[in-house]
């Protein structure tokens, strides 16, 4: 009888446990996992803001990303500081993530800015690319997310357009995770700075992450020049994501600079 009693003690104790757990992962910063959020319906961007608090940004923000980027917004700057890149190889781990297609970085690779160093984090695919020109999308788009210490991220966007097979990209694009496989390994190694245009300037401005919670830490720089993919692997990604990518947000006064 007392062994019974035990049992049932500590079987409600766990589940006690289990239900705290639950009810304050939600509360711990950075935890957005646990509330769903996607492209479309009820949980699409039009609702952002209203799924967390922590996504108040999403709806209330005044530096939102994506951007239009039209000639008549523009600043010619070409004292603005060039991009320097010290970039490593890293093995080829595909994720997907249930938004988007990830590769995660080793650490070491870095990406400085007049004095400030940044360190390359990932970089991910959207579809149709988020970032438009004069009010035209191009097929896709690939951001490589790179950290400061204090936190400020740079994000720079590459526009993909439909065109020749990108060979950089093509042991990416063969081996996509399946619609419910959350990673694939590869016996490969990929060096992002190989599938960046070879020249070419770009626009840069002050903005957000393109999905929850859409903080507003982020200077973006889009590279003018874009990349291609072929048809086939354009429809590679398609069988995964048809459309992961955010509206167009207001520019809401800023300027966006540019340099050749």
């Amino acid at each position: 009888m007392k062994e019974g009693n035990g049992k049932a003690s500590f079987i409600f104790v766990f589940t006690v446990l289990i239900l705290f757990l639950r009810l304050n992962a939600s509360a711990v910063p950075g935890k957005y996992i646990e509330k769903h959020w996607s492209y479309e319906g009820s949980t699409g961007p039009a609702k952002w803001g209203m799924l967390m608090q922590e996504f108040q940004a999403c709806i209330a923000g005044k530096k939102q990303s994506p951007i239009d980027i039209k000639e008549q917004n523009l600043k010619q700057d070409n004292d603005i500081p060039s991009l320097s890149f010290a970039y490593f190889s890293t093995p080829l781990n595909i994720f997907n993530n249930g938004h988007t297609i990830q590769v995660n970085y080793e650490r070491g690779s870095k990406l400085t800015i007049a004095h400030d160093m940044y360190e390359l984090i990932q970089f991910n695919f959207h579809r149709p690319s988020e970032h438009a020109i004069e009010g035209k999308r191009t097929d896709m788009e690939v951001h490589f997310v790179h950290r400061k210490e204090d936190g400020s991220q740079v994000i720079i966007a590459i526009l993909i357009k439909k065109g020749l097979r990108n060979k950089p990209l093509e042991k990416l694009f063969h081996n996509l995770p399946g619609k419910n496989v959350s990673e694939k390994k590869v016996e490969a190694r990929i060096n992002a700075l190989d599938i960046f245009p070879q020249k070419g300037g770009f626009y840069t401005y002050s903005g957000s992450l393109t999905h929850p919670p859409c903080l507003e830490n982020v200077t973006w720089y889009v590279l003018k020049n874009p990349i291609e993919l072929s048809a086939e692997q354009l429809n590679q990604f398609s069988k995964l994501y048809q459309m992961n990518a955010r509206p167009l947000q207001k520019l809401e006064g800023r300027i966006i600079e540019v340099k050749d």
